[in-house]
This record gives C-alpha cells, sequence and structure tokens, in this order.
C-alpha cells in the first residue's frame, strides 16, 4: 500500500509540524472563571451589522508559506451529466492556516488586509476570534477545545490550538474529488488549496474581524460583474517578499453575495442531514448560499477495496432567510454570548493591560449540557503562536504604551 501524500509545503519540517502546532501549555494560574450561561447582554436586539468584506486569500501549495492576495474562490461549475469520482487520496485540513504557518496563524490574514486595504483601521478592533465564534451554537453542541489570547493594544487576538492539523479518514472520502468536478479554477488560482475570506463586521457592540474558509462563488450572480477574467497564471505573479509569508499580487475580490459552502455526503445520511445544524457557521461567516451534494457508490463497499461514487445532482439553497430566522430565533442565546465575549474583553484587557499572553480554555467540557465553564488562565509566551512583532504597531500596541 502506498503511503499518504505529503504536500511539498510538509516534505522538510514533517519531523517537527506536530510539535509547533500543537500548544502544550501549562497555565501558571487561573485569572478568571467564565460562564456562558450567567451572562447576558442587556440589548433588545443582538445582531452581526455594518458588515464589510474586508480581503480575500488562498493558500498556495509550496514549501514556503505563500498565499494568493487578493484570493479567488473556485467558480461553481456542476457538470451536465453524472460523473463517477475516485476516492480522495489525501487528508483534509482542519486548520490550514496553523498547518502551513504553526509558528504565526494569524500571519496571512495580516498581510491579505495589508495588501488588498493597506489603510484598514485595525487598532479599532475589539476581537480577532479565529474560531471563537464557535460558540454562537447552543451549549449542546459544544465540544472541548482551548485557545491562545494575545492582547495587542486594546485588540484581542486569538489563536486556535488544535490538536491535529490534519483529518485522515479509515473510510473512502470524496469531497476533493467533487470538487475538482463541480467547480472550476481560473488560470491565476491554480495550484490554490482554500480561499480565505475576512469581513469586518459589529456584534453585540464589538468590533470584529472574521476569517473563515469559502468553498466556490456563483458566477452568474447579479452581484458579480461581467469583468474580464485575469488569464495570467500563477508563474507571471512577483511575490512580495516577507519574512514569514510571501504574498502573490493577483486574484480578484467577488462579492460577498455570490458565496457559497458545501458538504458532501453519503445518500443513507440524506434523511439525518439537516441543514439547520449549518446555519450558525453560515451566519459567522455571513455565507447566503449553500450547496448539499449526496453520493452512492458505483459497486457496493465490499465488492471492491477503493470504490468510485455517483453524486446525485446537488441541492443549491439560497440561507439568507434561514440565517435571518435562526438569528431572530435565538435572540436569548445571542445575548448570552455576546456578554461571554464582552467577560472575555473585560477580564483579559484588566488582568494584563501592558499586553503579555493568556490562554483561554474550556476545564470541563462534560458540563457543556447545562452550560460552558471557562477559565481564562496565564501561560507563558512559550505556549503558544502570536502576532509577529512588526505588526504590533497596527493595533495601537506602541502608541497605548506611550499614552500610559
Amino acid at each position: 500500500m502506498a503511503g499518504k501524500y505529503i504536500p511539498p509545503h510538509l516534505r522538510q519540517r514533517l519531523a517537527n509540524v506536530e510539535a509547533s502546532a500543537v500548544a502544550n501549555t501549562e497555565p501558571s494560574d487561573r485569572i478568571a472563571p467564565l460562564n456562558l450561561a450567567a451572562s447576558t447582554l442587556n440589548d433588545s436586539e443582538v445582531k452581526i451589522i455594518e458588515v464589510k468584506l474586508v480581503a480575500t486569500y488562498n493558500w498556495i501549495d509550496r514549501l514556503t508559506p505563500t498565499i494568493l492576495g487578493p484570493g479567488l474562490p473556485s467558480t461553481w461549475n456542476p457538470p451536465r451529466q453524472r460523473h463517477p469520482v475516485d476516492p480522495d487520496e489525501i487528508g483534509r485540513f482542519v486548520d490550514q492556516n496553523v498547518d502551513r504557518i504553526p509558528h504565526s496563524p494569524v500571519e496571512p490574514l495580516i498581510r491579505a488586509v495589508l495588501t488588498v486595504q493597506p489603510e484598514f483601521a485595525f487598532e479599532g478592533l475589539d476581537i480577532v476570534p479565529n474560531g471563537l465564534l464557535n460558540f454562537a451554537r447552543e451549549p449542546k453542541e459544544y465540544s472541548a477545545f482551548k485557545f491562545g489570547v494575545q492582547l495587542v493594544g486594546k485588540t484581542l487576538i486569538f489563536v486556535r490550538m488544535e490538536d491535529n492539523t490534519r483529518d485522515y479518514f479509515t473510510r473512502p472520502q470524496y469531497r476533493i474529488a467533487f470538487e475538482q468536478i463541480y467547480t472550476a479554477v481560473e488560470s491565476v488560482a491554480k495550484r490554490t488549496t482554500s480561499h480565505h475570506r475576512i469581513l469586518n463586521y459589529k456584534f453585540g457592540g464589538l468590533n470584529l474581524l472574521v476569517r473563515s474558509v469559502a468553498d466556490a462563488y456563483l458566477p452568474k450572480h447579479p452581484s458579480v460583474a461581467t469583468e474580464q477574467r485575469d488569464e495570467s497564471s500563477m508563474a507571471d505573479l512577483d511575490p512580495e517578499v516577507a519574512k514569514g509569508v510571501l504574498v502573490l499580487e493577483g486574484g480578484r475580490i467577488v462579492p460577498q453575495a455570490a458565496i457559497l459552502k458545501l458538504t458532501t455526503r453519503f445518500a443513507f445520511s440524506k434523511q439525518q442531514f439537516r441543514i439547520a445544524a449549518k446555519i450558525p457557521d453560515l451566519w459567522i461567516s455571513q455565507t447566503p448560499h449553500f450547496v448539499e451534494a449526496y453520493y452512492e457508490h458505483e459497486k457496493p463497499i465490499w465488492e471492491t477495496f477503493s470504490p468510485r461514487a455517483i453524486f446525485d445532482t446537488p441541492k443549491l439553497t439560497d440561507v439568507r432567510d434561514m440565517v435571518q430566522d435562526w438569528e431572530a430565533r435565538g435572540a436569548h442565546h445571542l445575548q448570552k454570548f455576546a456578554g461571554f465575549l464582552h467577560q472575555i474583553v473585560e477580564t483579559v484587557r484588566t488582568s494584563r493591560p501592558d499586553g503579555p499572553k493568556d490562554l483561554v480554555q474550556l476545564v470541563n467540557p462534560s458540563l457543556r449540557r447545562q452550560g460552558a465553564d471557562l477559565t481564562i488562565e496565564r501561560a507563558g509566551p512559550e505556549h503558544f503562536a502570536d502576532l509577529p512583532k512588526e505588526f504590533e504597531g497596527l493595533f495601537g500596541a506602541r502608541k497605548l504604551q506611550k499614552d500610559e
């Protein structure tokens, strides 16, 4: 049996990437306990407002961490006829940012914003959540997690601390193969492996910079300009040299209104799957369209070691009304969630005004059905990846220190 495929950017550091990506935290002491069930923001309405698309980028499959900025999502381009697809040969990323640059997973976000909107006001941000908004789900849906949080100026920058940066499956999976047939990639975005979008919006009185992954876009959506496509290839692009992440400038901004996320599932699970389970993620990323794609095996799985699959016609859904309805029906929980975010901001700002790092950790996941018990605990600088010092001035850190 052939060994697992190792992409180019991992070949020289396979031995230590797991150790770098996993933070081996040993907090020295507790700062404060937090509880979602006990936190409520006293606002009549808690909604996402003032949504702005700030920047986008694609990760490029290279040994040196490299992004295309602005990025360019794949085009939703389903074939007219059904085609059998082979199983995926490689695992899927859990967090591509941590996987590709474990010592500074926030850096591609910052460089993408500086490429697309160099005058963006970072110092006005309250939180760069990087996954923390997953707490917008109901408490029963939580799982154990751990974050590093760095206070830079008055902004809290979170880094999700994953045990694994990739998933390898024991059963055949067809997600990558599906995307290769049902989406198209323009030449400028060849060899890119993911498309990331960076939104700036307000929630519960907090100013957030939110990064999410998108799967494709609708080329015939009214919001998409009928502009001439850039036919240049990646080989024609000159990288902007940087200490950490290289930036190739060559994509273009696609409006948020045309963006979609998708899921691929075995047809047997069709009755079990409910699109409502995806609504919190679509709310966080402000994604308006969702695709469900179900497959059956061409032959019974017991007759072949590596069965091919055939997909039914994918179902494309405009989920905007569903997202708004979920936001309205979940107002009570979202008020608690907003209050919970304010607790974290206030606790970290008051406990560490000079900017060292803290660790946010779910200490007892078994209690998540009664409400999420969290603690904010101190952690040393060696415990998790942080923001490169060259970017601290963007968040007003040096100016704040002088004023104080």
